[in-house]
């Protein structure tokens, strides 16, 4: 007896065009909030720097202070912290690049107070009062 058995168990064409075009929404959803997590990573971790910017210049600006009270600088440039042993060379999160010390990236102080930190990257740049140096403030060059 050859009879067909049409009770036969499997996926027709359909039912696996509907799980690829499922899954293709769900990776497509997924890529997108994986890049602004990405984004979010690279921009909190300017404001870091921007931050370490800061500590270190008031290290110099503290050790400054002890070396001759009468001369407490009002801007200290990243290039001084460099030379100085204060900072390391800052890396650019959202380029992967050494930010190359420039005149732009400084820090300003007024008796011996931080009051501005600017820091330049190569296509974003930060430059706000030190209670003001949050990712919102990050602006394009």
């Amino acid at each position: 007896m050859n009879s067909m058995n049409t009770n036969e168990k499997g996926y027709t064409l359909i039912e696996l065009l509907a799980v690829v075009v499922i899954l293709g929404i769900i990776s497509a959803i997924a890529v997108v909030g994986i890049g602004q997590l990405i984004n979010q990573s690279k921009e909190r971790a300017f404001v870091s720097q921007a931050l370490h910017l800061k500590e270190a210049a008031n290290l110099l600006i503290t050790s400054e202070r002890v070396k001759n009270p009468d001369s407490i600088p009002s801007k200290v440039t990243y290039e001084t912290l460099l030379q100085e042993g204060f900072l390391e060379k800052i890396k650019d999160p959202f380029t992967g690049n050494f930010i190359e010390p420039n005149s732009e990236t400084t820090v300003s102080a007024q008796n011996g107070r931080i009051t501005k930190v600017c820091l330049h990257g190569e296509e974003y740049l930060l430059c706000e009062a030190p209670s003001d140096l949050k990712t919102e403030n990050i602006q394009p060059k």
